[in-house]
């Protein structure tokens, strides 16, 4: 999703402490890396083992919220 990457930026950058910024998005591009090489393996496992696309566009799905989720840590706190 390139579109989404400018605001991933702006709203990571309001989210996390500025001292924790570069290990943040660090953190997340490791994990997205990651994600990203295993997800066509998974989401092409799930097609052919259901015969529909709806169980492997949800790899996507769950993929953004486990990404998200790894941003939890390192809230700011007001």
């Amino acid at each position: 999703m390139p579109g989404a990457v400018p605001t991933l930026f702006a709203m990571g950058s309001e989210i996390i402490p500025a001292e924790l910024t570069a290990t943040g998005f660090g953190i997340y591009a490791g994990i997205a890396n990651l994600v990203g090489a295993a997800a066509p393996f998974v989401m092409g496992t799930l097609i052919g083992r259901s015969g529909n696309f709806e169980a492997g566009l949800l790899v996507i799905v769950l993929s953004c919220i486990v990404l998200s989720a790894s941003m939890l840590p390192m809230l700011r706190r007001y």
